[in-house]
């Protein structure tokens, strides 16, 4: 599957819980909180336990309110559900505590790092929205790169890239990915 997370072995994430508030309502149309917790829905990516995504909801577009449940399931996908959108956030490690020691067969999507050898690049057809929570993240491109800090937004078309994290720290990025029609002579 071109967009499923190459994870193998499965192991269980060392990574800050976030916490999911979410609302809708009662039998009598009364705006209530539904759920107030830390989100389950917490996966490894590449089978690293400091390199995490929390899946915090999954929908069709336009989005149906009524419906009742929790929609996410794992694992996760990189891009979003056809007609659809994620939220996620992702915790990113340093570099060099992981980037060094991925195995071949490690990589985010199949065909992944044609532009540049990286493994963790990738491109899906959605339009994404990245906005950086904590930590500092490097945006790098087929051509160029940007150092994005906590506030700064991203908002990503279907481009190849790579999230690189070149400091101490872990960063954290939230996400939003809503799918979008394909580029003209590009896979996603």
């Amino acid at each position: 599957m071109a967009n499923q997370i190459s994870d193998k072995p499965r192991v269980r994430p060392k990574v800050s819980p976030i916490r999911r508030i979410i609302t809708g309502h009662d039998e009598k149309g009364v705006a209530v909180i539904v759920a107030d917790e830390a989100c389950p829905h917490v996966d490894s990516i590449l089978g690293l336990e400091n390199f995490a995504t929390t899946e915090l909801w999954k929908t069709a577009v336009p989005a149906d309110n009524a419906a009742s449940g929790d929609p996410v399931e794992l694992p996760h996908r990189i891009a979003p559900p056809d007609n659809g959108a994620v939220l996620r956030v992702v915790e990113f490690p340093p570099d060099r505590t992981f980037r060094d020691a991925l195995r071949p067969d490690q990589v985010l999507t199949k065909g992944g790092g044609k532009s540049g050898g990286s493994q963790l690049l990738h491109r899906t057809r959605s339009v994404d929205f990245a906005i950086v929570i904590s930590g500092e993240i490097w945006c790098v491109m087929d051509e160029g790169e940007v150092l994005m800090h906590p506030g700064d937004v991203m908002v990503q078309r279907g481009t190849n890239h790579d999230w690189q994290n070149r400091s101490h720290e872990p960063a954290r990025v939230a996400f939003v990915l809503i799918d979008a029609q394909p580029l003209k002579g590009l896979a996603a």
